[in-house]
C-alpha cells in the first residue's frame, strides 16, 4: 500500500522502480560516486515513468547510516518498515 499522498485516486498498488543495492567500493568511497549513482538511478527511473506510470524509487536500506544517506536525498520512509524508503516521482 502507498503512504500518504501518492494514494490520491491511485490503485492498491503503484507502480515502482526497486533499486537493488547501491554501493561502490571502499577505495573510492568520498568521492561523490554514490551520489553520482543515485543521480543517474533517479534519473533513469523519472525518464521510464514517463512511459509506464512509475510512482516511486524504492530502495531497501541496509542499516541506519545507509537509510541515513538517503534521506538526505529526498527519499521519504515508508510508514510500514523504516528501512524501506520511497522517492516519489512527478511528472509535470
Amino acid at each position: 500500500m502507498a503512504p500518504g499522498a501518492m494514494r490520491h485516486n491511485a490503485p492498491e498498488s503503484l507502480p515502482v522502480v526497486v533499486l537493488g543495492r547501491l554501493a561502490i567500493d571502499q577505495a573510492w568511497a568520498g568521492k561523490g560516486l554514490g551520489v553520482a549513482l543515485l543521480k543517474d538511478a533517479v534519473y533513469r527511473t523519472m525518464s521510464i515513468a514517463q512511459q509506464v506510470g512509475v510512482r516511486a524509487l524504492i530502495v531497501h536500506a541496509l542499516d541506519d547510516s545507509v537509510r541515513n544517506f538517503y534521506l538526505k536525498y529526498a527519499f521519504v520512509p515508508s510508514p510500514f518498515q523504516s528501512l524501506t524508503l520511497l522517492y516519489p516521482i512527478t511528472l509535470e
